[in-house]
């Protein structure tokens, strides 16, 4: 069973979430419709291609040249030098600069602050966007940041949630879902459907069922408790 404390507000503010010290903020964001420019055409350029291109269907890349294994992505790529790049940007909703002219980055992206387009700079840590650290399986996504501190720990703590992520917590997962999707219906209050579904999961009973392989037995279990629950008994 995988258990944490949660972090209240007060101590978020102690902490330093969410104050003025990190203006960054964990947000999904469809970038399906959205136009993302990569400037760069090597290693670093690539994996940042690789990596969006599942997310978006506008990917455009700028570089002198580009190395092996653009050619196997679906992105567009252009050949264009220097501060050209800067005349063919246009408005994209993110831009990512990865060439190994640490001059070129830092304009391209004062370009895009004057212009109120979103902008990652490998160069630097505070940028406007900085890729984190990811765990993505079926519909979780789990996204890590020490934002720029150690990347070593980023991935220690991927490293670290990954090993928690056994087969019992993807059928609770799995369990959850089910369950959330009944009570939408049976329970109006969403306070009510919250404290219902937390019971379950912190249920050691549940829990030791799934981890034994029982999951059938598992989903029965959380379901006599819900529907107990749900009557007010």
């Amino acid at each position: 069973m995988i258990e944490g404390p949660g972090v209240s507000a007060e101590e978020g503010r102690k902490k330093g979430i969410g104050s003025a010290d990190d203006p960054h903020f964990p947000l999904m964001i469809s970038l399906r419709e959205k136009d993302i420019v990569i400037v760069g055409g090597g290693d670093v350029a690539l994996h940042k291609a690789a990596l969006l291109q599942p997310y978006s269907r506008s990917i455009t890349v700028y570089s002198e040249e580009f190395t092996d294994g653009f050619e196997s992505l679906d992105v567009k790529r252009i050949k264009v030098s220097g501060d050209d790049v800067l005349k063919l940007i246009g408005e994209p909703f993110l831009v990512i600069c990865a060439t190994d002219n640490h001059s070129l980055n830092d304009r391209i992206m004062k370009h895009c602050a004057a212009n109120g387009i979103l902008c990652n700079n490998v160069d630097v840590v505070d940028s406007d966007v900085y890729f984190a650290s990811m765990i993505k399986g079926g519909p979780l996504t789990v996204s890590i940041s020490t934002n720029g501190m150690s990347p070593t720990m980023s991935r220690f703590t991927k490293e670290t949630i990954m090993n928690a992520l056994n087969r019992a917590f993807w059928e609770m997962l799995d369990i959850q879902s089910e369950l959330r999707k009944e009570l939408r219906y049976g329970i109006p209050e969403m306070s009510r459907r919250k404290e219902i579904l937390c019971s379950v999961v912190y249920d050691p009973e549940i829990w030791l069922l799934l981890e034994q392989g029982r999951k059938e037995e598992a989903s029965k279990l959380a379901i006599r408790k819900v529907n107990s629950l749900a009557q007010g008994k």
